[in-house]
């Protein structure tokens, strides 16, 4: 099977894989990163940290429907460009009380069973993302 990863066509600040990964747009159902035949069965999704405290403190039910949606999925998770400490070193633009934030993410885990991930910087992301596809793919191709 191929390594393709898909970028959902509505993501606006897409990360820039290395040239020798092989990246394809397409419309997802839920989520922003996919794997080619398995778009239905995994899904990953990005936020930078002001967009995810934006969007667990004041859009709670629109990103809900979201959570809904990746609950489906075998495998599902929200990768937030940030560290832990960004989060406690209100790193972000909302008047937030950084427990609110973790009590938040720590909520997405226990009620949706999704975890959510503070892998760093942009460039983090991008690389442990990319290696985490590559250990799901052969994870699914293992147990087909």
């Amino acid at each position: 099977m191929n390594f393709i990863i898909l970028i959902d066509t509505r993501e606006k600040h897409p990360w820039g894989f290395p040239p020798d990964v092989m990246v394809e747009p397409r419309k997802l159902s839920a989520g922003d990163y996919s794997l080619d035949g398995f778009e239905n069965r995994l899904s990953i999704e990005r936020k930078t940290l002001d967009d995810f405290v934006q969007t667990v403190i004041h859009e709670k039910e629109r990103f809900r429907n979201e959570l809904l949606q990746l609950q489906k999925m075998e495998f599902a998770c929200v990768v937030i460009e940030a560290d832990v400490r960004d989060v406690f070193n209100r790193r972000y633009r909302c008047n937030v009380n950084p427990k609110s934030v973790i009590g938040a993410a720590n909520a997405i885990t226990a009620d949706y069973g999704i975890p959510v991930l503070f892998w760093g910087t942009r460039q983090h992301c991008c690389c442990l993302v990319e290696n985490l596809l590559r250990q799901l793919l052969k994870r699914f191709e293992r147990n087909k």
